[in-house]
């Protein structure tokens, strides 16, 4: 994969890891279904692919702020 450079503030960061640590807490079985995706790649692969989904709940996160709401 290309390497590439994203704009993130420590905040989108502090925001995408307890949106990650909600789920693992409030909803269990969305949270399992997202890890059995990151599981079932190779090991060299999985800190990229863990890296990638904390960027996804970060545009979940500005998306979310963006329409007046942040669910944490």
């Amino acid at each position: 994969m290309e390497d590439k450079e994203f704009l993130v503030t420590l905040t989108d960061l502090e925001n995408a890891f307890c949106e990650w640590d909600r789920r693992y807490s409030e909803e269990t079985d969305r949270f399992d279904r997202e890890m059995e995706e990151l599981i079932d790649v190779a090991p060299e692969r999985r800190s990229l692919v863990c890296a990638l989904y904390l960027l996804k709940l970060v545009d979940e996160n500005r998306k979310q702020e963006a329409n007046g709401h942040l669910g944490i």
